[in-house]
């Protein structure tokens, strides 16, 4: 049986951390939310902006950053995982 998308660990994760940072975006001025709805940016990049701009805390910055940096490396370890388990072509039944 094929795993489904949302049966990966790194995706139900990357959708939390997605949603959290959302959660902060909504209560922000409509001014200073174009980049994280047009998607310009990395996450990483937009939780270090609000972060020098004041809009979040020290301890919110910090605790966004570590989730961040350990989906990073999941991301990392899954990836390596696919390229060195890449399908050979022949289908099993």
């Amino acid at each position: 049986m094929a795993m489904e998308l949302e049966d990966l660990e790194v995706y139900q994760e990357a959708n939390i951390i997605a949603d959290e940072i959302w959660n902060i975006v909504l209560i922000w001025d409509y001014f200073q939310k174009p980049a994280c709805r047009q998607g310009r940016d990395t996450i990483g990049k937009q939780i270090v902006k609000s972060f020098n701009r004041g809009l979040i805390s020290d301890e919110k910055y910090s605790e966004l950053k570590d989730k961040v940096y350990s989906l990073q490396k999941k991301l990392n370890g899954y990836i390596k995982f696919l390229r060195n388990n890449k399908p050979t072509g022949k289908q099993v039944n």
